[in-house]
C-alpha cells in the first residue's frame, strides 16, 4: 500500500471537528503532498509582503478567506490554490480533511483539505 492510500484510509476514518465560523471569518487551505524518493513532501508558500496583511511574509499552506461565491470551504481552498499558484486541484486526488482550527487571539476559523500531487 502506498503512502497516499494509507493517508486516505486514515483520513477516511477520521471524523474532523468542523467549526461554524459564527462571527469569525472563515478561510480554507490546501495541504498538497507529493511522494519523493526520500519520502513525502508538503508544498509550502511564502506569503507576499504587505504591511496591511497579518500573514505578510509568513510561510504557510496555499489558501485564503471564503468568498460569498464559494460553494463551501473545499471550493475556497481549491479557488485560492488556483489563484495563488495556478494549480488546479479539481482533478487532484483528494485524501481527506483535517479538523478546523480557530487560533486564539484571531477572529478566524481555518479548514484544511489534503491532496496528493503527481
Amino acid at each position: 500500500m502506498d503512502s497516499f492510500e494509507q493517508i486516505q484510509r486514515v483520513l477516511g476514518r477520521h471524523r474532523p471537528r468542523t467549526g461554524k465560523p459564527g462571527d469569525r471569518a472563515h478561510a480554507a487551505v490546501s495541504m498538497i503532498l507529493r511522494e519523493r524518493p526520500d519520502g513525502l513532501s508538503v508544498l509550502l508558500i511564502q506569503r507576499s509582503v504587505n504591511e496591511n496583511d497579518y500573514w505578510s511574509g509568513q510561510i504557510g499552506l496555499p489558501g485564503g478567506r471564503t468568498e460569498s461565491a464559494d460553494n463551501g470551504p473545499m471550493n475556497t481552498a481549491q479557488r485560492e490554490t488556483r489563484e495563488e499558484l495556478g494549480l488546479d486541484l479539481s482533478a487532484a486526488r483528494y485524501l481527506g480533511r483535517l479538523k478546523d482550527i480557530a487560533p486564539s487571539g484571531l477572529n478566524i476559523v481555518v479548514s484544511c483539505f489534503v491532496y496528493a500531487s503527481g
